[in-house]
C-alpha cells in the first residue's frame, strides 16, 4: 500500500479473534511470539484470518469495516483475500455480499497471483466449482480472464484440474471458451488430450471443441494423446478425424512415430491397425520401427514385427 506503513501480522492478534471464534490458547500466545521478517508475515486481519481457514463468527463483519481492509493488498504469492477466499465459498459469499467498495472488489477480482492467476483461476485449479458459480453470478465477465502467464483460459484450468464437473459448468456459461488456445496455442482439446480419462476429452468434442488446432510444435490433440500413450484418447480424435493418422508436427513425427519413441507398443499396434504409416521418417530420417530398434523397446519392436504390413 503506498504512503502508508504496513503493520506486522502479530499486531493484528487481538483484532484477528473476532474472525478465529474459539482458538486454543497456547496457539494464539506461539503465534504472537513468532517473529516475522519477511515481508510474508506483513497482511491485514483479513487477510490472516482467511488464510489461515478461521471460520467467521456471525458477528465479524458488523464488527469489522472492511472498508479498512484492503482488498488489493497482496501477500508474498501476490495473492488477495479473494484468492484465498476461493477455497472457502461461504466466506467468499460474505466477502462479496458485504464489501463496501465495489471498485476495490473489482481490481481484486481482476489481479494475478506469481503464478498469472486471478481469484476465479484459483477457483478453477483448486476445482472448487462453488467459488466459481459465485465469481461468475457476482461478474460474468469473469469468466473471460487469461492468466498472465500461459494466458491461459478458465476452461483451461478446469480441464488441468481434472473434473469434468468443473468443465460441464465452465462451458454451460461461456461456450466460446472451448476453442481458445494460450500462449503455446494449445486448447483445451491439446490439454484434455494428455489426461488419462477420456471424460473431458468426450465432452469438449461433444461441445465442438476442434480437433484440427495445432499448437506451436505444429501438434494436434491426437499428437498429444499418441506421445502419452493414451489409447481411448487417441481412438476418440481418430472417431472424429480418421485422415489424421499421419499428420505430422514441426519435427516431421507422426503420432506413430511419437508412440513408438515413447515406447507404448499398445498405441503403436492401434495406429497401425488404422493404417498408419510405418514408412514416416522425422527429421533425423528415422521410422517408427527405427527408433524401437535403436531405443530397445523389444515390446514396440514384437508389435511391429507381427503386423501384417511387416509381414508382407
Amino acid at each position: 500500500m503506498s504512503g502508508e506503513k504496513r503493520i506486522p501480522m502479530v499486531q493484528f492478534i487481538e483484532n484477528e479473534e473476532l474472525a478465529i471464534g474459539n482458538e486454543d490458547k497456547d496457539s494464539r500466545r506461539k503465534l504472537s511470539q513468532t517473529s516475522c521478517s519477511s515481508d510474508a508475515c506483513f497482511v491485514n486481519p483479513l487477510m490472516s484470518a482467511i488464510r489461515r481457514g478461521k471460520s467467521f463468527k456471525k458477528s465479524f463483519f458488523k464488527e469489522t469495516k472492511l472498508e479498512d481492509s484492503d482488498m488489493k493488498e497482496t501477500d508474498d504469492l501476490r495473492r488477495n483475500v479473494f484468492h484465498y477466499a476461493v477455497s472457502r465459498p461461504d466466506t467468499l459469499r460474505k466477502l462479496l455480499e458485504n464489501a463496501e467498495t465495489e471498485t476495490s472488489v473489482q481490481e481484486a477480482l481482476n489481479q494475478a497471483d506469481e503464478e498469472g492467476e486471478t481469484p476465479i483461476h484459483r477457483a478453477a485449479v483448486i476445482a472448487n466449482i462453488e467459488s466459481l458459480k459465485i465469481l461468475h453470478e457476482y461478474d460474468n465477465s469473469l469468466m473471460k480472464l487469461k492468466t498472465t502467464i500461459r494466458n491461459r483460459s478458465v476452461l483451461h484450468l478446469a480441464v488441468k484440474s481434472r473434473s469434468v464437473v468443473l468443465v460441464k459448468f465452465v462451458l454451460s456459461k461461456d461456450l466460446d471458451l472451448v476453442n481458445t488456445v494460450d500462449s503455446m496455442s494449445q486448447s483445451p482439446l491439446h490439454y484434455a488430450a494428455g489426461l488419462k480419462q477420456s471424460s473431458a476429452l468426450e465432452l469438449l468434442i461433444s461441445k465442438g471443441g476442434d480437433a484440427t488446432i495445432t499448437d506451436e510444435n505444429g501438434q494436434l490433440p491426437l499428437h498429444i494423446a499418441a506421445s502419452k500413450g493414451l489409447k481411448n484418447n487417441v481412438s476418440l480424435l481418430l472417431r472424429e478425424n480418421p485422415d489424421f493418422v499421419d499428420v505430422l508436427d514441426k519435427s516431421s513425427r507422426s503420432p506413430l512415430l511419437l508412440a513408438s519413441q515413447n515406447n507404448f507398443p499398445t498405441v503403436v499396434s492401434y495406429l497401425l491397425s488404422k493404417n498408419a504409416d510405418y514408412e514416416i521418417q522425422d527429421k533425423l530420417g528415422l521410422t517408427a520401427f527405427d527408433w524401437a530398434v535403436s531405443s530397445n523397446f523389444p515390446a514396440v519392436v514384437q508389435v511391429c514385427l507381427d503386423t501384417n504390413v511387416w509381414k508382407e
